[in-house]
């Protein structure tokens, strides 16, 4: 049986903690992808109600593009991007997961939300006080 880690490239979001928030009107403005925005993507709408957070910043950034599979470590749900959220700033929550050849994107995602085996691994590795983001990491392993 092959590891995720195999199958895809795994990229971590900007830690948001890093980031250097600038006053400069020159500076890049991003918004943050959030969990609205995971659950928008997922049933292909756009919420008008959500205030999304966003910053200034020079840094460089891990940002969004339309038809990436992002992986969320805060629900255990991925998606697809969707245009609407097209260059969002994704922080160390997320997972962006780039899929090698011959691996369909939408396959991956249904797979990730819904495959009873995915979701045994998954329970298995968040027992006691372990978090999603530690069973991920052990996936890459």
């Amino acid at each position: 049986m092959k590891k995720l880690s195999e199958m895809v490239e795994l990229v971590s979001g900007s830690p948001q903690f890093r980031i250097t928030e600038v006053s400069d009107v020159n500076a890049p403005l991003y918004t943050y992808y959030g969990q609205p925005d995971i659950a928008d993507d997922l049933v292909d709408i756009v919420s008008s109600n959500v205030d999304h957070k966003q910053v200034r910043t020079l840094d460089k950034v891990n940002t969004l593009y339309t038809e990436d599979v992002v992986f969320s470590l805060i629900s255990g749900i991925s998606t697809i991007v969707r245009i609407a959220h097209e260059g969002y700033l994704y922080t160390q929550n997320y997972v962006k997961l780039i899929p090698h050849e011959n691996i369909d994107s939408q396959y991956l995602v249904y797979l990730l939300n819904e495959d009873k085996l995915i979701q045994k691994q998954f329970q298995l590795g968040l027992q006691g006080s372990q978090v999603l983001k530690y069973t991920l990491r052990q996936v890459k392993e």
